[in-house]
């Protein structure tokens, strides 16, 4: 993990999160999109390294178990240590591909690195 700090998508479809993770992350990586408040996974595919992205879920909910879209209603969140340590697991285990094709429907993003 990076920790690195990026804009999601711009307003002219660039992608920092897409183009950090091609060139520092491997296969894919997973983004904590702050004011959506849920996790997306990239993962780069075949030869031509093609992206897709599926949404993981939230980490953070309120405290009835309910996420709050962009941060609209102003509730306290609080994180979640299960989807937090499936997320994790995923990752040491190298099986993010895997989890979020199951869990979730990848699928390619169009977006430009």
């Amino acid at each position: 993990m990076t920790g690195t700090l990026c804009c999601f998508r711009k307003e002219d479809g660039s992608a920092e999160c897409t183009k950090h993770t091609k060139e520092r992350c491997g296969d894919g990586g997973a983004w904590l999109v702050l004011k959506a408040g849920i996790v997306v996974v990239l993962i780069f595919d075949g030869p031509r390294r093609t992206v897709q992205e599926a949404v993981w879920g939230a980490l953070y909910l309120d405290a009835h178990g309910e996420r709050d879209p962009y941060l609209q209603r102003g509730k306290e969140l609080y994180l979640q240590e299960a989807e937090y340590e499936r997320l994790r697991l995923s990752f040491v285990r190298h099986t993010l591909k895997a989890d979020a094709a199951s869990l979730h429907s990848l699928r390619r993003a169009n977006v430009a690195a």
